[in-house]
Formats: C-alpha cells, sequence, structure tokens
C-alpha cells in the first residue's frame, strides 16, 4: 500500500516530459486542472510528448493511501450477488492535477490539500480539512477546490494555499464512524467538475441518511442548487456540453440536465 501515493505522482512527473520549464521561465506544457485533464475525463494531452522520456523528479507522501472501502462485502444482499468484487477503488491511489507550474493532489490518510512545485518536486504548501480527501481536487481561475469526508468543499488560494470558502453540506456538524474514521453523515465522495462558473458535486453515501446533487457558486460558495437523490453518488462526475454524468457503484451511472 505504501507505495501507491509515490506511483502517482511520480508517473505525472515524468509524464509532462523534459525539461519542465522553458529557458524563460515558462511552462513548456499545458495544465492538466482536473482527473485526466478535462470534465470529460478525456485523459488527452495536449501536448507533444519527446521520447524516450526522463524522470525529472520523484515525491513519495508520507503516508499511504487510506480508502474509504479497502475491502468488498462478502455478500450483496441488496442485489442478492455473492462473491463480489469491490468496484469502488478510486481512492486507493492519490491522484494529482497540475496548473501554473504546481501539482496538487489530496491525501485520505492525513486529510490534507498538498501543492508541489512541478519543476522540483518540493512542496510549497498544504491545507488540513476536517476529513480524507478521496479524489483529486480541482483547479479554476487562480483556484483549488476539493471535497472531504467531513461533508464539506473547500475552495483555496492557488498560489498560497489560503482558505477562500467553505461549503457545509450537510448544514451543520453531524458526524458518524466510517471505515475507521470519523466521517460527516454527507460525505464528499465525488469528483469535483466546474461547468459556467459553478462548481457541482454530490454529498452523502448512504440514502437512508441523504444524498444530495449541490452547485455552488465558484467564486462566492454560495447555494446554487440542490436536488436529492436516490443513490450514493461515488466517484468522478462527467460533464458533456448538456449532460452531467454521476456514477454510483454498482447502480450504475445516471444522466442529468
Amino acid at each position: 500500500m505504501k507505495q501507491l501515493g509515490y506511483l502517482a505522482v511520480l508517473a505525472l512527473a515524468m509524464a509532462t516530459g523534459e525539461p519542465l520549464l522553458a529557458d524563460a521561465g515558462q511552462p513548456v506544457c499545458a495544465d492538466w486542472p482536473a482527473y485526466r485533464r478535462d470534465n470529460q475525463r478525456s485523459g488527452v494531452a495536449v501536448d507533444k510528448i519527446e521520447f524516450p522520456m526522463e524522470l525529472a523528479w520523484s515525491h513519495e507522501s508520507a503516508h499511504a493511501p487510506s480508502p474509504g472501502w479497502p475491502e468488498p462485502a462478502r455478500k450483496d444482499y441488496w442485489h442478492h450477488l455473492n462473491k463480489i468484487e469491490p468496484t469502488i477503488v478510486y481512492d486507493r491511489a492519490y491522484h494529482t492535477i497540475i496548473a501554473g507550474q504546481k501539482l496538487y493532489y489530496g491525501s485520505s490518510s492525513d486529510s490534507s490539500v498538498r501543492c508541489l512545485d512541478a519543476g522540483t518536486g518540493k512542496e510549497e504548501w498544504s491545507f488540513i480539512t476536517g476529513g480524507p480527501i478521496r479524489l483529486a481536487p480541482v483547479y479554476f481561475e487562480g483556484r483549488v477546490y476539493a471535497g472531504s469526508d467531513d461533508g464539506k468543499v473547500y475552495c483555496l488560494d492557488a498560489s498560497q494555499g489560503e482558505l477562500i470558502w467553505t461549503f457545509n453540506a450537510a448544514g451543520g456538524e453531524h458526524y458518524l464512524p466510517g471505515n475507521g474514521a470519523i466521517i460527516s453523515r454527507l460525505p464528499i465522495r465525488c469528483g469535483l467538475v466546474v461547468e459556467e462558473g459553478n462548481v457541482y458535486f454530490t454529498a452523502g453515501v448512504f440514502p437512508s441518511h441523504g444524498v444530495s446533487l449541490f452547485a455552488v457558486n465558484a467564486e462566492t460558495g454560495e447555494q446554487v442548487l440542490e436536488q436529492g437523490l436516490d443513490y450514493a453518488a461515488l466517484g468522478y462526475l462527467q460533464t458533456t456540453d448538456s449532460t452531467l454524468i454521476i456514477p454510483s457503484g454498482r447502480s450504475g451511472t445516471c444522466l442529468y440536465d
């Protein structure tokens, strides 16, 4: 388990190519501001990558990831399934983004958002939240947004890591034990997307405790939308020109206007 966090950051450092900076100090490569680069999760780079690549640097996190669902249940009573395989495996490694010559990732082991210099791998700042961060943050117009198991979405200044605003999906401090940690009854376990100035995300993993889709203003954190869901939303949200795609473990995927 320890090497999972190490490999995630090492791979992105290699993929940016070499050198990381031009002679004038300007970045050679385009930003990668969301998980798999964009809200469509295309994973397609716009830069030409020269081979063979050479290792520029590596960064090993102090702690291995702490997955929210380390093992599958022995039996899925709801769907009448036996000998099931795990489907919720998105948080078994740290996922990184890069923007403005800085690399960012969230940690499920120490509940932090961390920023590294993309040219050297040196840590520039870290911000501690109230619960594990299980998916990659997203960068938008000089800000970094991250969702936490404490039920809150954090908006941070991308250059210094200073808190700009916090949105509490649960509307209060309501916590319960969950896989070795104390989490909100409405943890944020989806990959955030920013579209047309709004941050979209889901909160909650147990329908009996409530699960909702939210949209908040990316600049102010003010709520724009809340819509109840009847299933657990888990994993990275995706968008098309007109559709929001919400994944959900074994329950499939749902589409919203």
